[in-house]
């Protein structure tokens, strides 16, 4: 099968995708749907012509983006792809997906929750399959008739032939996130009960300006990074968003779990006691009044936390891969076809 993936070279997914779908004996090729220098996010000119009035802006990325769709469309007739596998893609014309249609089957991974269910309910049927990662979501959007909705949740970029490896920590509590007030007021709350049992936090400079300040190391610019954070902790604590609907969980618990680290994760996200086991694979707490009791405890007993961090890992890498995913999908499509 030849596999058009149309991603963004700063995705997570990006990379391990690619080459999960090859392991997998598909034919891929990549085309980046922000390779245009007014389309990319964090990019000097994109900052440029956010000061511009709308009447300014709005035509030049109008511009950039047909120059990419003509881009895409170009590298899809070229390769003729049976499937087309886009990763958010949430700026893709209605034109360009409808052309696309007539080469191959069209496909949509798509990571948001509840909070843009209405750019979800515009992108989900102009796709032939549109996958979401939160169960809520699937839910909804299939009582409002889009049978093409599926759920498939987030994964770990872990090769199936890892070995577990005994973990040096160097912290005792990590925390990856952002912070904006009030919207994460949670993550402040929650943090606070835990900051003197050694905590370390990474994220953006509005931390600065919280109560963790003291705690705070600045940004990892990128996913290795990260990872290697987790790999260096003890314990990671995982905080949802309390102000969106769904059930769906981040990268996060995946993430955390490939790396080793002994995950402690906010029960609001339901769907975590679905991908591992709590007590087991992972640990949950309630919010700030028990959160503090679980990482005392699990900071002193290392056998214990150990044992769920390593069950948490070999759950990940049986379960939770690429290699997982790309399967679902090309499983699902198959089915279909």
């Amino acid at each position: 099968m030849k596999v058009l993936l149309i991603s963004n070279k700063y995705a997570v997914s990006a990379e391990p995708l690619r080459k999960a779908f090859m392991a997998l004996g598909c034919q891929v090729r990549t085309v980046d749907y922000w390779d245009h220098p007014l389309l990319m996010p964090h990019g000097s000119l994109q900052r440029l012509i956010g000061k511009l009035p709308l009447a300014i802006s709005t035509p030049l990325r109008n511009n950039a983006q047909k120059k990419i769709d003509k881009t895409i469309w170009k590298t899809a007739q070229e390769f003729q792809p049976d499937l087309i596998f886009a990763t958010k893609a949430k700026s893709l014309s209605h034109e360009l997906l409808e052309m696309l249609r007539t080469i191959g089957t069209t496909a949509n991974w798509y990571s948001e929750t509840m909070d843009h269910w209405d750019r979800i309910k515009q992108t989900a049927p102009q796709y032939d399959f549109f996958f979401n990662f939160d169960p809520y979501v699937v839910e909804r959007m299939k009582a409002e008739g889009n049978a093409n909705v599926y759920y498939l949740p987030f994964c770990a970029d872990v090769a199936k032939d890892t070995q577990w490896e005994q973990p040096q920590p160097k912290y005792n509590v990590t925390f990856v996130g952002s912070f904006l007030a009030p919207r994460y007021n949670e993550r402040e709350i929650v943090l606070n009960e835990i900051k003197d049992l050694g905590l370390h936090v990474w994220g953006n400079k509005a931390w600065e300006k919280t109560t963790i300040a003291s705690h705070y190391h600045g940004w990892l610019s990128n996913y290795e990074d990260v990872a290697q954070v987790y790999r260096h902790s003890k314990i990671v604590i995982n905080i949802h968003l309390p102000d969106v609907s769904g059930s769906g969980i981040n990268f996060r618990p995946f993430e955390v779990a490939a790396a080793g680290a002994l995950l402690i994760n906010h029960s609001s996200r339901r769907d975590i006691f679905n991908v591992y086991e709590a007590g087991k694979e992972f640990i949950s707490f309630d919010g700030s009044g028990d959160i503090r009791e679980k990482v005392a405890y699990y900071l002193i007993h290392d056998q214990e936390r150990t044992t769920i961090a390593r069950a948490g890992f070999e759950r990940t890498r049986r379960d939770h891969t690429y290699i997982d995913r790309a399967q679902q999908v090309l499983n699902i499509v198959r089915a279909h076809k």
